[in-house]
């Protein structure tokens, strides 16, 4: 409980101030719970019975994702379940962790994404945002201390997890800085486009449509239905009995409790339904699968055990295939039955690949000169190429590169890296220098 004096009633006042252990032990290690934080005053409860009412069911977060949870709320269960316990949800942003800040994707459907308004920002803007940069940068060192600044000395056994933390640490400044200061929009899609190609069950519609009547009815035993509302209702209960085979009765002029006991049996008709038709499904799939493995046994073992190792599986599938005359070489056929495609690709493959006859021996003195290493290529111009990158190289290629190109995966664009202070360019080459060392790029 996490706090006894107004997440329950009806209980014995005996230790009615005191939190629970892992309560103290969430918050001393900087967790928060979602519900009381976005409803300081909320009075739900998400279990209960005759006597009690208590909330002891409970989402705890880290205080990291506080600035991403936008709603946290309870909600009436009992109708849906039939327990005695309700749900709790929360909508958590998980952008401003995962540093991707400008969109998230679900089912290959973008929901939301930010954009900034580079052409709106002040030249107040920019200093503000590098001010507010080198601070972070500078707030970062105080608290890792030494352990902040990751050069080769640092004693980490693995320099892909160096690169890779000061690459996050470089995403989550940029885009904290630049979320405070640079003007910015979100583009969010409509509730039509996201659910245009989401095909949606009829039984799923039906028992929602169920649901939404039980609860109309809720809390209204006994009282007079609308002459309108009642041809609706009933309207929308044949439609049901329709399409599910169901024999819902019709209401009266009156809610009665016979209606809402018969309509309840009902609703669990259909819910047997579909977990029936569920598991028939799933288990339908499962002997496909079983199947089609032991197919592979005798057919495709290359394929099996390249998916038992996890290995990827890539295949070229060629359909048709353009065949060039060998009399006349402006003339040429296009393929497509599946024999003669082998055929020619088969021709192809086997005249390409063949072992050549170099003649290295007998080519003359002027060929022989361009296989000669070249006098004019000084191998002394390579030798510095793996050098530290100094910070006036960085500064001058940052200068050139175009400030109006898109940002990538992470959301930093080149205008944001060229307004960047001291303290970040540090970081800039440090990373840079780390990955021109090691040849490992950040895994994001």
């Amino acid at each position: 409980m996490l706090d006894p004096s107004i997440d329950r009633i009806g209980m014995p006042t005996r230790n009615n101030k005191q939190k629970l252990a892992i309560v103290k032990w969430l918050e001393k290690v900087g967790f928060i719970e979602t519900y009381r934080c976005c409803n300081p005053q909320g009075g739900k409860f998400t279990w209960k019975n005759s006597k009690t009412q208590t909330r002891i069911d409970q989402i705890w977060i880290p205080k990291d994702l506080k600035l991403g949870l936008k709603k946290s709320d309870i909600e009436d269960m009992e109708l849906c379940t039939e327990s005695d316990h309700n749900l709790i949800w929360a909508k958590i942003s998980l952008d401003s962790v995962l540093s991707l800040g400008r969109s998230y994707t679900s089912n290959c459907q973008k929901i939301e994404r930010k954009i900034f308004l580079y052409k709106d920002a002040t030249r107040e803007n920019w200093e503000d945002y590098t001010g507010e940069l080198e601070k972070v940068f500078k707030n970062l060192d105080v608290k890792k201390g030494k352990n902040s600044s990751l050069t080769p000395e640092t004693d980490w056994t693995e320099e892909e997890e160096k690169i890779n933390t000061l690459w996050d640490r470089i995403v989550d400044a940029i885009l904290t800085a630049a979320n405070k200061h640079i003007p910015s929009k979100k583009i969010k899609q409509t509730k039509k486009e996201f659910e245009k190609n989401i095909e949606v069950d009829p039984k799923y519609q039906d028992l929602k449509g169920i649901n939404r009547l039980l609860k109309k009815r809720k809390g209204r035993e006994g009282l007079q239905i609308d002459m309108i509302d009642q041809l609706l209702l009933n309207t929308q209960i044949d439609q049901i009995n329709i399409r599910q085979g169901t024999q819902i009765p019709e209401v009266g002029e009156i809610w009665s409790e016979v209606w809402f006991a018969e309509a309840k049996v009902w609703k669990k008709v259909i819910q047997r339904k579909i977990t029936e038709e569920l598991h028939q499904k799933t288990q339908k799939e499962i002997i496909e699968r079983v199947e089609a493995r032991f197919g592979m046994i005798d057919k495709e073992e290359r394929r099996m055990l390249n998916s038992i190792l996890e290995k990827p599986w890539k295949r070229i599938t060629i359909d048709k295939v353009i065949v060039q005359e060998t009399t006349d070489k402006n003339t040429a056929t296009l393929v497509t039955e599946p024999n003669e495609v082998k055929i020619a690709v088969d021709n192809y493959y086997r005249e390409q690949f063949k072992p050549r006859n170099h003649s290295f021996n007998t080519i003359t003195e002027e060929w022989k000169q361009e296989y000669n290493p070249k006098e004019s290529i000084n191998k002394a111009w390579y030798d510095n190429i793996l050098d530290p990158i100094e910070e006036l190289e960085w500064m001058e290629n940052i200068r050139l590169a175009k400030k109006d190109t898109a940002p990538g995966a992470s959301g930093i664009s080149y205008i944001m890296i060229q307004n960047s202070g001291l303290k970040a360019r540090e970081k800039y080459l440090e990373l840079s220098n780390l990955v021109l060392k090691t040849g490992i790029f950040p895994r994001k």
